[in-house]
Order: C-alpha cells, then structure tokens, then sequence
C-alpha cells in the first residue's frame, strides 16, 4: 500500500546569531473561519448494488460539499424530492465517493443513471449508513419463483418481437434496464435468436415501476452459454407451451429435479373418471388421523409415473424412478391431500437425505466447486420447504440462519471463497432466498465470492525522494508533542563550552540550547555552515530524514480488526478505519517539524 506525505515547512525563524533555526510550530494546516475543508476524499469500497442511493429531499446537490468556499448548486431538494418519486428507473442514483470535512459531516458524490445530475449531496455524521440527502434504495425487488403459476414456471417461450429496440421487450439485458449504474444490454439484436426457446428461472420488477413492470430471466436450456442469457420484461414473451387448464377430475403431476427442487423434469395430467375439482386425491382416517390412497387409485397412477419417467429418461440418458410404495406416511400424507383440478410436486429419492438440503457453491465465473454441504434439520420431510416467505424474500425459521451460515463458512474454509466480501460469515439476502425457498432432499446452488482479500498482509507505507521509493518509519518520540525529528544529524565539530552534545544533535536538541550553549552553536554553525552552499546541505539533510518519516497521529492507531500481529482482517476494515469520520489522521500523513535554517 502507498502512502503519500504532506510535508509541513515551518519559516519562522528564531535569532541565533549569525544563523537561525525555526522554532517549534504545530504541525496542522490553518483552514478558513467561515467554510469548512475536506479532510478525506476516496472512492467508496462497498459493493456496488449498496451503493444504489434515492434522494430524500432533505438536503440540495451540490458542485462540491456545500459548506465548502465556492460550492453551487446543482439541483434544488424540491428536484430531488421529486426524484425520489420519480416512477422511472432512469432517476435511479448511485453513490460512489464518500468525503469528510473537518466539521465531521459526511458528503456522497452520486450521479442519477441518465447521466444528468452529478455532485456532492450531505450525508449525515457517520459513514455506517446512508443520511442526511440520500439513503439506500434496492432499484430491483426480487419476487419468489412460486409468484409464477406452475405453467409460468414450466413453460417455455420466445421473443415475440425479435429486434434491435432498447425498450425491455427486444433484448435482453445483464440487469434490468436502469437497475445497475452502467450495466447494459446482454445482446443487441435479437434476431438470431428468433426461434430459441427460453426458460424462466427469476422474476421481479423494477422498484421505481412498481410490480406491474415484471421482468424475469431467462435462459436456453440447449446453451448454456448463450449470450442472450439475460433479463426481459415479462410481457416481451410468449409462452409456446401454454396448456389448457387442468380438467376437474385431473391432477397435474411435477416431477421435480432431484439435483435442483426448482426445476420441473417432466409434467402429466393423471385423470379419475367420477372425480370433482376439489376433492383429495386420497382418503383420511380420522382414528389414525393419516391418509391413504385406493390401491386402484396408486395402480394406475405409479403407471402414469413410470410412463412419463420412462419417456424422460430416453431422451436423457438418466435412469430416474419414483415407487408410491416406498414413501413413508408423513411423504404420503402430503401426496394423498393433492386436489383434483390442481397440482403437486413429487420429488425423487437421491443421495440427499430427506432432511436435508444440499447446498452447492457457484463462482463468479459460474463454475461450481467441487465441494458441497448437506445441511439437515430434524423433524422434517422430503418435499418440506426450507424455509417461508416474508414478503418479496424468503427467511428461516428460528436460529437456522445462524446455523447454516456457520456450516457454510467452514465447508469453504481453504477453497479460496467465501459467502460473501464484507463478512465471510454471513449470507446475504439473495443467498437466503435460494437456500431458504428449497426443499429438503433436494440440492440449492448459491454464489460466493473470492476470499483473497482476506489474506494477511504487511502495510508498508512508503513515499517517493527523487525516483526512489522510500520505506517510512514512524516517528513517535518520548516528547509528548510529537513535532520533532528524531534522526540525528551529523554537524562535523564539537561544540563547546557547556555542552553535552558533541557531534550529532537532533531538531529538538537545538530547540533546547540556551546560554553558553546556544552561543556555541551560534558559531559551530558559522564555521561550519556559514556558506550558502553549506547551509543548502544542512537544509536538505534535515529535510530528507523528515520524508523518510511520519508522525503517528491521535488517531493513528488501528481500532478495527483482530489486533493481533499475523491476522487476517479485510480490505473493507481499511477502508473503515481511514474513512471513518473524525479520523482525518489516517488520511493525510504529516511528515515531523524540522528546522529550516537561514541567514540573519
């Protein structure tokens, strides 16, 4: 890591004779009385989807921090106010520099997607959260899967417009359109792809449009690597499976991916002459308080099973199987209350045991590590979700949160990934929904993310004398001041009377000379350094040793991390640690006071 130093010169010169030294002076830089200054200014390291900012109408956009000298405004807070609510994601904002002033107030630069506005807006006292001007906004509400009809979800489609127009019906898109600053089409004509077939495998709509502008992702199952992989809106498509509703005395049967609870391998519709929408498929036992099925019922429907896994598995070269007889009563019970005129999901036995769920890690480069992790719950089924929906995301019952994302975090112990940057440990909310929305006895796959920024290093700041790169050292003095050069320089001569000092004399032993002793150095320094050219070299020693150092500041001192030598701590500690407010010392590192001598 570089640092860079801010030297302080210090011109005021105490009479020592024929030469002088400059005193001693404080080592902070004089601001203005009226208008604040900017005491640090980075580019903010949080993930950009954290970053996506509204405006909230409180405070004005500005050409810098508004209480900075020559600040002017950009947009008024009654424009921003109407930003907020806006209904086109176009005024959508993203933040992407964070400053502090020397007041302790806190300043975004941000700029709406279009590109229109740009500047400086106040954001509170604390860089923990979004304030003041702005505060987070998510630009996309994912909506659960099960939002879809089971024929949504099943179905396949095309583009029904195949073209070239950026509206959200022709293309796709990596994102959708305006939900991630600078994050565009995935392909720009849609024409080649005509005649594909995609599949649905996410659905949400736009913050700022509101839940009728659904779109979804959409995928070709016969490449994975199409580019047109992507999202569209909902109603750019049409569906080429449609099927007709399910007759009143039909069951529609799912037969789900063992290796993924959200995929549906193959679907058929089992009739029952005589039977009405409505009625259970089974029959209950109100001794037993347990169902059951008609032997002539489970016949003919294991036959219908066989048929429609047989057609599956020659075509795909799998040998998938599904026994009635082999289900326990619990997984019974949940087939027999199936209704006719409706659906139900089987799920076929794997490896996976039925109370537990396999979670598989994917890569940002969409590989999938070899290590996986079941994790079980007792008292659960096959079949049974994870857990339950709360509102537009998925959550998990009572402490398991905690405890799967502590399984998680060791079975990715030395695979170089983790759950995710600012904490290794914890699952985010799109990790949640893809765990918590599976089903025991079946697989999920999340995301994670490199762990390389978790590695131990050794800070070395460093600074640059002519063209060489210079390792700096940290001056922390006994003096309680702090402002001295502790680097003794040599001064060729012994100077007398008094004086303990003979040949090295640092710049705080100078300061202190009084008397006969400061009359002695008077003429050391004459003798010695009396010439311009003498003197010029006496400057520059001092000089130079002050770049090879920095002042520990009172703020220095690392407050964030483990503490101990050796340990690992993140990339974003740093950025806390020197960005957090009141700690302008972190950020501009001060060279030590040194004397400047001259002629008098």
């Amino acid at each position: 890591m570089r640092f860079d130093l801010k030297r302080s010169l210090f011109l005021s010169v105490a009479a020592l004779g024929f030469i002088a030294v400059a005193g001693t002076a404080n080592s902070q830089t004089a601001s203005a009385k009226t208008y604040a200054r900017v005491t640090s200014n980075s580019k903010m390291a949080m993930l950009p989807q954290d970053r996506n900012v509204t405006f909230t109408g409180n405070n004005a956009l500005y050409t810098k921090a508004g209480t900075l000298r020559g600040a002017r405004t950009v947009a008024s807070k009654a424009t921003l106010s109407s930003f907020s609510n806006a209904s086109t994601s176009t005024h959508n904002v993203r933040a992407y520099r964070v400053a502090t002033t020397n007041r302790g107030s806190i300043y975004y630069k941000v700029v709406t997607y279009d590109g229109s506005y740009r500047g400086w807006i106040y954001g509170g006292k604390t860089d923990s959260d979004f304030n003041g001007g702005v505060q987070q906004y998510r630009t996309f509400t994912n909506q659960a899967f099960s939002t879809l009809t089971d024929a949504q979800q099943n179905g396949t489609y095309k583009i029904t417009t195949p073209g070239t127009a950026n509206d959200g019906t022709q293309v796709t898109y990596k994102s959708p359109a305006y939900t991630s600053y600078k994050v565009g089409r995935a392909i720009t004509d849609s024409s080649p792809y005509a005649n594909t077939q995609f599949k649905i495998d996410a659905v949400g709509y736009r913050t700022k449009e509101g839940s009728t502008d659904r779109w979804v992702h959409i995928y070709d199952p016969a490449n994975p690597n199409s580019q047109a992989t992507g999202w569209i809106k909902f109603s750019g498509l049409t569906q080429t499976n449609a099927t007709t509703p399910i007759a009143d005395n039909q069951i529609q049967f799912n037969i789900m991916d063992p290796n993924n609870s959200n995929n549906t391998l193959t679907t058929f519709n089992w009739t029952k002459t005589g039977a009405t929408r409505n009625s259970y498929l089974g029959n209950y036992n109100t001794t037993t308080h347990n169902w059951s099925l008609d032997s002539n019922d489970q016949a003919s429907l294991q036959t219908a099973i066989n048929n429609s896994l047989s057609a599956y598995n020659s075509t795909h070269g799998t040998n998938y199987s599904y026994n009635i007889s082999n289900l326990n009563q619990s997984q019974l019970n949940n087939l027999a209350v199936a209704q006719f005129g409706g659906s139900v999901k089987l799920y076929l036995n794997s490896a996976i045991a039925d109370n537990a769920v396999r979670v598989y890690f994917k890569t940002p480069n969409g590989n999938t590590l070899s290590n996986y992790y079941d994790w079980t719950k007792s008292g659960v089924n096959r079949g049974n979700l994870v857990g339950y929906q709360n509102g537009a995301n998925w959550s998990f019952y009572g402490n398991d949160q905690s405890d799967i994302q502590g399984k998680l975090a060791t079975a990715l112990a030395g695979t170089g990934y983790g759950l995710n940057y600012n904490n290794n440990n914890t699952l985010n909310q799109d990790q949640i929904n893809a765990i918590a929305s599976g089903h025991y006895g079946s697989a999920v796959t999340i995301s994670v993310v490199p762990s390389t920024n978790m590695q131990t290093t050794n800070i070395v700041p460093t600074t640059t004398i002519g063209n060489t790169n210079v390792r700096l050292v940290r001056f922390n003095p006994t003096s309680p001041n702090k402002v001295f050069d502790e680097t003794k320089q040599t001064l060729n001569g012994t100077i007398t009377p008094g004086s303990n000092f003979t040949n090295s004399m640092n710049a705080y032993d100078i300061s202190k000379l009084t008397g006969s002793d400061k009359e002695a150095f008077e003429g050391f320094m004459h003798t010695n350094y009396g010439d311009d050219s003498g003197l010029e070299a006496l400057n520059n020693e001092f000089a130079l040793a002050a770049q090879k150092q920095f002042i520990e500041g009172n703020n220095s001192d690392w407050t964030y991390g483990p503490f101990a030598a050796g340990t690992a701590f993140t990339g974003q500690n740093i950025i806390d640690q020197i960005g957090k407010a009141g700690n302008s010392d972190m950020v501009t590192m001060l060279s030590p006071v040194y004397p400047v001598f001259s002629k008098v």
